[in-house]
């Protein structure tokens, strides 16, 4: 039985039943001259075409366990044994007539059909909060009758302006970094809110916030790409650390500074922050600017060349938030 891996899958989980033609032996050079006939139970972990694969089989001589590494088309078997044995199980294909290799076609596009719907559907940004937002504060306050607001992600923008430093500056370009994906919940009772930003979603010098910022110039999309990796890999290391948390105090319209608790990185810092608080149609609008240290976060500012050319530690925010009751 050939076992084919499609690459770029995205993870899932796959129960299959199935026959299989084998062999076993002790020494490689037997493994052809001892063909049995397996039936087999198991489950299949899809991750990025890699296939891993742990079955319970029927086999001529009993029952075993099976796990299983296929890679890039090439199966490769591990056997876990039963007896202190070691065998090894080698998959060889047969022969079988154009209509069971049609059904076999079909039925391997229905599965793949299954898996994109599962890996679609279990992207944690789209489905899941941090795990420590403060989401049950905001569903006790609203469940006691308190004005809770939603973040109207659409509406609201933050953009980070990073700057190059270095004695090589000039061979550099300041970046604006965006995040379209601010959520969170605001409860005007108590001044309070809470954001969270999805790290990963970040946007790289658009076009229209660079010429919103004054930069006259645009990197090629290799150079943003290569930003965007480096952000994300070697700067706020977003697979360890995926969201910035946002906590607000003191949200009051009468009151000329905010209260900014900032989470980012796995570190936490306070910064008093002078904001315009408008009241709009059923919420608030936020808006402001501030200054940061990468630094206050135990973050390194990228550099190269022994930081003849690196990235300033300040970089500064302007953030324009809304809030709407939330339905």
């Amino acid at each position: 039985m050939f076992l084919i891996v499609l690459q770029h899958f995205d993870p899932a989980i796959q129960l299959a039943a199935f026959w299989e033609r084998g062999t076993a032996a002790d020494r490689s050079s037997d493994l052809f001259n001892n063909g049995r006939v397996n039936y087999c139970i198991g489950a299949r972990l899809i991750l990025s075409g890699v296939i891993i694969r742990f079955d319970l089989a029927r086999v001529d001589k009993g029952t075993q366990t099976q796990l299983s590494l296929p890679i890039r088309g090439v199966c490769s078997r591990q056997t876990i044994p039963t007896k202190a044995q070691a065998m090894l199980m080698i998959n060889y294909s047969v022969t079988i007539d154009k209509r069971l290799a049609g059904l076999l076609l079909l039925l391997a596009s229905m599965l793949a059909g299954c898996t994109a719907k599962i890996s679609t559907t279990a992207m944690p940004d789209d489905m899941h909060m941090p795990a420590d937002f403060p989401a049950a504060y905001y569903q006790q306050a609203r469940a006691a009758g308190a004005k809770v607001l939603r973040i109207d992600t659409k509406s609201s923008l933050v953009t980070i302006h990073v700057r190059r430093g270095g004695l090589l500056a000039r061979l550099g370009h300041d970046h604006v970094v965006a995040s379209h994906d601010v959520n969170g919940y605001a409860d005007t009772s108590a001044g309070r809110a809470d954001l969270y930003v999805p790290l990963q979603r970040l946007a790289v010098d658009e076009p229209a916030l660079r010429s919103a910022a004054g930069f006259t110039t645009q990197p090629a999309e290799s150079d943003i790409e290569g930003t965007r990796r480096n952000m994300h890999n070697k700067v706020l290391e977003s697979a360890s650390f995926p969201y910035a948390l946002i906590r607000i105090s003191r949200l009051t319209a009468d009151r000329p500074n905010l209260s900014v608790a900032i989470t980012l990185h796995g570190a936490t810092h306070t910064y008093e922050v002078p904001a315009q608080i408008a009241t709009v149609a059923d919420g608030l609008a936020i808006s402001g600017q501030m200054s940061i240290n990468q630094s206050d976060f135990g973050i390194t500012p990228f550099s190269i060349l022994g930081g003849a050319l690196q990235v300033q530690d300040r970089v500064d925010l302007n953030f324009r938030i809304l809030a709407a009751i939330h339905s």
